[in-house]
Parts: C-alpha cells; sequence; structure tokens
C-alpha cells in the first residue's frame, strides 16, 4: 500500500513540474481507430484529435459550408524524398543554432533532423522553415481559388505559382545551390489566370539567405503595362483583397526571425496527408476526405513586433515532414480569429522517387465568416525547367507563365 502511495505522488510531483514548465503531452480521451467514421453525431470522440476550431467544421460547417465526415484510415507514410532525408542527416552535424537564432554550416534538408532542447520549438521552425518542397514546382493549367462570405456566392478564381529554389536544392543539378547574384534562398511568381480583373497580374516574391533581411516583392499590372514594387515588409497585410496575408499562407510563412516560439506540447491528430481526389472543382478545401492519426508538434509562434495584428498563432506540424497541417490565430486581443487547415497528397517524381505536397489550403476568417482556398489538380514537380531569368523584375510582363 506504502508503494502504490509513493507511486501516486511520484506521478502527481512529476505532473506538477511537466506543468510549471508549460510543457505536457496531449493525450486523447478517447481512442481513434482505422475505419472509425467520424460525424456531427459522435464527433465528441474525436475532439483531442483536432485543433479546438476544426470540432465545428464536423457539428455544423460553422453555418458556412455542409459539415465535414472524417473518415479514419490506416496511415501511409508519406516522408520527404531520399535525396533530400541523407542531406538532412548531413545537418545533424554540421548545423549549430547560434545564440541569436540564426543558422551556421546549413547547406540542404532539415536543419535539425531530430530536434531536441535547448530551443527545441525554434528548431521545430527551422525543420518547417526548410520544409522539403522540391527545387522547382509549377501547376499546369493553374489551381483553383474558391471563396465565399457567409451566405454569399462561391466565386471560383485560378492561379499558378513558379517557383524555382536558389539554395538548399537536392534533387535538381545544379546541387545544392543555382549561382545568383541577389544572394536568394528562393524567387515564386504568383500568376492570376481569373476572373478577368485579375488576369495578367503577376506578383513576384523573392526570399533571401540573410533570414534578416524583408523579401522582396513586384506586381506587374496588366491595364498599366507597369511593374510596381510593393511595401514587402508588412506581410500581415491582406492579399489581393483577400481575407488572407502572405504569413497566413501554408499555416505560417512569415519570416522566422520576427517571431518568438514556444513548444506547447506533442499531440496525435487526423490529418488528411494522402488526399484521395484532387478533382474538388467548387467544394470547399476542408474535406470529406481520409484521415490518417500523425505526430505533430503544436507550436506557439508570439510575433516580437507589437504592432503585429496578432497576439500569436497556434500551430501543428507533424513530425514525418515538418508541414504544418493547422493553425490558428488569435487577434491583438487573444480572442480566437483565424483558421488554417492544410491537405496533402503523395507525388512521384522525375527520378523515380516521392515526395508530400501541399495540395489543398482554406484559410478561414470567422470574424467576418469568409474562407479563401487553393486546391491543386496537377503539379510539375522537380521538371518545370524554369531559369532564374524569369524571376527578375523586368520579365514579368513578357514571361508568358
Amino acid at each position: 500500500m506504502q508503494r502504490k502511495r509513493k507511486s501516486r505522488v511520484l506521478m502527481q510531483v512529476a505532473m506538477a513540474v511537466l506543468l510549471l514548465l508549460g510543457f505536457v503531452a496531449v493525450a486523447p480521451a478517447a481512442e481513434v481507430q482505422p475505419g472509425d467514421v467520424i460525424d456531427k453525431s459522435n464527433a465528441d470522440k474525436a475532439k483531442d484529435y483536432f485543433p479546438p476550431h476544426f470540432m465545428r467544421w464536423i457539428t455544423d460547417g460553422w453555418e458556412l459550408e455542409s459539415p465535414v465526415t472524417v473518415h479514419v484510415v490506416a496511415p501511409v507514410p508519406n516522408p520527404p524524398p531520399k535525396n533530400y532525408m541523407e542531406e538532412s542527416k548531413k545537418n545533424a552535424t554540421r548545423v549549430t543554432l547560434l545564440p541569436d537564432g540564426k543558422l551556421e554550416g546549413y547547406v540542404a534538408g532539415l536543419p535539425f533532423p531530430d530536434p531536441q532542447e535547448p530551443n527545441k520549438a525554434l528548431k521545430i521552425m527551422w525543420n518547417s522553415y526548410y520544409r522539403w518542397r522540391g527545387d522547382d514546382f509549377t501547376y499546369p493549367g493553374g489551381f483553383l481559388v474558391p471563396g465565399k462570405r457567409k451566405n454569399g456566392q462561391l466565386s471560383i478564381g485560378k492561379a499558378d505559382i513558379h517557383f524555382l529554389r536558389f539554395t538548399g536544392r537536392t534533387d535538381v543539378d545544379p546541387r545544392p545551390e543555382i549561382p545568383n547574384p541577389h544572394n536568394l534562398e528562393w524567387a515564386m511568381t504568383l500568376d492570376s489566370l481569373s476572373p478577368p480583373e485579375w488576369r495578367g497580374m503577376v506578383t513576384l516574391v523573392w526570399r533571401y539567405n540573410d533570414p534578416t533581411k524583408p523579401d522582396d516583392m513586384w506586381t506587374y499590372l496588366p491595364t498599366m503595362r507597369r511593374t510596381l514594387r510593393m511595401i514587402s515588409r508588412e506581410r500581415s497585410n491582406p492579399v489581393r483583397g483577400t481575407t488572407s496575408t502572405w504569413d497566413d499562407y501554408y499555416g505560417f510563412d512569415g519570416k522566422l526571425m520576427e517571431f518568438d516560439y514556444k513548444l506547447l506540447g506533442e499531440q496525435k491528430i487526423l490529418a488528411v496527408m494522402n488526399q484521395s481526389t484532387l478533382d474538388v472543382d467548387g467544394h470547399h478545401p476542408i474535406l470529406s476526405d481520409n484521415y490518417e492519426i500523425r505526430d505533430a508538434y503544436l507550436v506557439e509562434i508570439t510575433p516580437k513586433d507589437p504592432r503585429y495584428p496578432e497576439k500569436f498563432r497556434h500551430v501543428w506540424v507533424i513530425k514525418e515532414s515538418f508541414w504544418v497541417v493547422y493553425s490558428e490565430s488569435f487577434d491583438k486581443n487573444g480572442q480566437f480569429w483565424k483558421g488554417c487547415v492544410n491537405t496533402f497528397h503523395r507525388f512521384d517524381l522525375p527520378n523515380g522517387d516521392h515526395g508530400p505536397f501541399n495540395t489543398g489550403n482554406s484559410i478561414t476568417d470567422f470574424k467576418t465568416g469568409t474562407w479563401v482556398g487553393n486546391f491543386i489538380r496537377n503539379l510539375n514537380l522537380n521538371n518545370s525547367k524554369l531559369t532564374p531569368a524569369a524571376f527578375e523584375p523586368g520579365s514579368l510582363n513578357a514571361t508568358g507563365m
């Protein structure tokens, strides 16, 4: 009896220490198994496997869309490609996290394949920052951009992204770097194909190797036949009249050095990691699809700039690939504001390997009852034949992208 009492006391002390450290692994109250179907009739069974805001997508669709039905299936591995993971293993001995939060010795892959304390949260976010998404990609025929305001009509636009990685390359020669005079990490163009009033508008983003240097951005306006430089430091501004900001994309796409990070815990979550269909024209990006149980980190992100419109953001980062699968943003008063859901698919690569890529995205502003999504049908990955010349500001009106 004394031994059992002593064991209980030790367990209570251990839990108290974990609470004081602000870190507790989130353990689900009810076990979910492959074969389960979760809908509004039994949603509580899965409440510990999702971010808090996602549960209303299941119960009533936030009164924005039809409720989601979650089909739980056995997990199918969807890791980054072998070349990328081999580079990640090399980083285990060559990368150092400096006192100011910068990296020293990074070449390619995950900077910290097995992130540990100290500064584990920052290491996780560096991994997410350098997550695998290919050395280049485009969307043949464009991707769908549906959007809707509560009680409004569904609108569908179409756009394309052309992405070229200059450093940290693991799949396509030259590796690990394409020499460039601007010292870029990557460059991207966002090309609007529709609606008619946006057609021909092209935005160019330069991301520099220096993590403290702000991005540079330009937009070509076909109505003016001019390329205008944008205020790229304000990444929290809405993009093209939507409720989404540049920092909202992918769950979190902020400049890493402009935020602080805290690891809140580790959690088993349900996520669409092998999306079953890419033909979703006209549907909301949050799918009634196949969900797999995955291990994730829960990280709190706090802006250093007091003028930033968010007080903090929570992100759920998949351990297998370090993509953000869910995020929740809170306004300056700490009230829930936006939620993001990402879905993924396993794509074959030209070299015979395969890797995970973000195929669906939904960003919802719950204050205005407005959502904007992105859906891709086709992906041209590591085979786009893009050249650095296509990512110069003077080329935007002549790229033909």
